[in-house]
């Protein structure tokens, strides 16, 4: 009885082991950076383990994970994309920060509040439309328009094309920076921004050593006019119409006026 009784005891607190480092790992986590043979990259994109066993990128649900207590690893398996698949190693577990080495790349991530990012967008002063110019290395103009509460769109034209291109936006007001979640290639704002001067009416941003400066561009809001009279306006309280000699003259009787 005494022996099962410290079976039992230990089942527990391995139990108990497991559920905890499961619940460390609950939350959403930004990548920051990933390391493979010597060369880093800093892909930003945010990855979401939730209570009931599955994961989420960018908000998109693309599979399931476990955490396995017996190699100390994140187990996950995707339908949406093969890569995700396997195990991950967990390096490093803080509050803050995770680091795993999935495939023989180390992979850094940073825990964030989604709530609070969306109330620090609001307060950050970034919110609205922005014009570039002369952006380095390419003739096109940029609109990037920074909506709430995480929201952008960027439009770049030059003289032959259009791209389009939407994703998140991230402020960090104790580093100063603007993170932009959603570029591929060589995108110019792509991942981590400094945001070196900020106004009403100009922004200047700072990308792997290239200046980046905009101007707000705010929106033009053409009032409409609106009718102020009704259809009872047009006779007398006996019934006549009151403009029947002006009949003629009104733009409505006039096809080509209209």
């Amino acid at each position: 009885m005494k022996k099962s009784i410290l079976i039992m005891i230990a089942f527990l607190a391995f139990a108990g082991m497991t559920n905890a480092q499961k619940a460390d790992l609950v939350g959403s986590w930004l990548m920051t950076k990933a390391e493979v043979n010597g060369k880093v990259e800093t892909p930003y994109f945010i990855t979401e383990f939730k209570h009931d066993g599955h994961f989420l990128i960018m908000g998109m649900d693309f599979g399931t994970w476990i955490y396995d207590n017996s190699d100390n690893s994140i187990q996950m398996t995707s339908e949406m994309d093969k890569d995700f698949n396997g195990k991950s190693e967990v390096l490093m577990l803080t509050p803050d920060e995770l680091i795993v080495n999935k495939d023989k790349v180390k992979l850094t991530y940073k825990r964030i509040d989604i709530a609070q990012i969306k109330e620090t967008n609001h307060t950050s002063g970034l919110m609205g439309i922005w014009e570039f110019k002369n952006m380095p290395n390419t003739n096109a103009n940029t609109m990037l328009t920074l909506s709430p509460p995480d929201e952008f769109v960027m439009i770049e034209k030059d003289e032959y094309s259009t791209a389009t291109i939407h994703g998140t936006w991230i402020f960090n007001p104790h580093e100063q920076s603007l993170i932009i979640i959603g570029m591929n290639g060589d995108n110019v704002f792509k991942g981590k921004n400094n945001v070196i001067t900020l106004s009403d009416d100009a922004i200047e941003l700072e990308n792997n050593g290239k200046i980046f400066k905009a101007q707000r561009k705010t929106q033009n809001t053409k009032q409409v006019a609106r009718l102020t009279f009704t259809e009872t306006d047009f006779y007398t309280e006996d019934g006549d119409y009151k403009y029947e000699a002006d009949a003629d003259k009104l733009p409505w009787q006039d096809p080509l006026e209209m």
